[in-house]
């Protein structure tokens, strides 16, 4: 099997120009071969209309859902110390504001 690219011109997948070439290439199929890449287009939509996705995508919504309630709980009470004076987040500072210091 041989391919019309150079020698080293090879680049990964993930590349824009790559994915430019890949393209460019499926779009000359598609001119060349229009039956066959109508027919290739159904058949990679048919088989993503199987997978699960609406279901895996509801499933993630509600874990974050869940999720969601604690974190706010934690932001708000951490607000309200700092609302207090309390600083309980930065490293090294006292856990509470002391007193201020008396008169003579």
């Amino acid at each position: 099997m041989s391919t019309d690219r150079a020698p080293g011109s090879e680049s990964s997948p993930m590349t824009g120009s790559a994915l430019e070439a890949f393209a460019r290439d499926a779009s000359l199929y598609a001119r060349e071969e229009p039956a066959k890449a109508l027919g290739t287009a159904f058949g990679v939509g048919f088989l993503f209309a199987l997978l699960p996705i609406g279901r895996v995508l509801s499933a993630l919504l509600g874990i974050l859902m869940q999720l969601l309630r604690p974190a706010l709980l934690l932001l708000g009470f951490v607000k309200l110390l700092e609302t207090a004076g309390i600083d309980c987040c930065r490293p090294g500072s006292p856990k509470a504001q002391s007193e201020p210091p008396a008169n003579p």
